[in-house]
This record gives C-alpha cells, sequence and structure tokens, in this order.
C-alpha cells in the first residue's frame, strides 16, 4: 500500500532542503505506557532541536502530532527509513537518523560537516 504522502511536499523537501526534521511536540494524554513512551520521544526531538540551536541552523520541522497526516507521514518514514520513532533527521537528503545518531554525528563532527557541503 503506497502512501499519499510519498507524492507530497515533504518528501521532496527531504532531498531538496538541506535539513529536515521530524518531531513531535505535544505532551500526549496520560495513559499509563503509552505516555511514557511517547514522553521519551519528546525528550529526543528535544535535544535534536537543541543540538540545532547550538549549531546555529534552522531545520524544517515537522510536528507530527500537529498534523491530521501526522500518521500517515510516520507510516512513510517506516517505509523510508525502515523506523516508525521520532525525531528522524534527513541532512541534504540523506538520513542522519534519530536522536541517538544526530547526536553521535554532532559529537564526531560529521554532522558539522554534512551541514557545511550544503
Amino acid at each position: 500500500m503506497h502512501s499519499r504522502w510519498h507524492t507530497s511536499t515533504e518528501q521532496t523537501i527531504i532531498y531538496w532542503t538541506s535539513l529536515f526534521l521530524f518531531n513531535l511536540l505535544s505532551p500526549p494524554c496520560y495513559d499509563l505506557g503509552v505516555n511514557q513512551y511517547v514522553s521519551l520521544l519528546i525528550r529526543y526531538c528535544m535535544r535534536a532541536k537543541l543540538i540545532f540551536s547550538e549549531l546555529r541552523e534552522q531545520p524544517h520541522v515537522v510536528e507530527l502530532d500537529l498534523r491530521e497526516d501526522g500518521s500517515e507521514i510516520q507510516r512513510a518514514l517506516l517505509d523510508l527509513t525502515g523506523r516508525r520513532t521520532v525525531p528522524q533527521v534527513f541532512v541534504n537528503g540523506k538520513l542522519v537518523g534519530g536522536s541517538d545518531d544526530l547526536t553521535a554525528a554532532f559529537m564526531s563532527g560529521q554532522l558539522q560537516k554534512l551541514l557545511s557541503s550544503s
């Protein structure tokens, strides 16, 4: 089953915008178990935003929980990256990965190299 998202502007932006960040913003409804998982994802998203803030970079951010098609985009991310979790960061059309991948790339200087090649 192909997602309608695969032909949308967001997919084009992944490949043509230097920075693209899929994110969760809103605190979840307080459902035990799910809340803990989503809260953890939000912390990872905040870490990604802090890294870009420190680098004085402004990624194009897609707040999945604020969009009607957020779950559809998340399914498309699974097709594209093999992951449904957020954040998912793309630089110059290449997947950097999630929060841990982004942090490792930042600490090693690889993220800065990717950004300077844009």
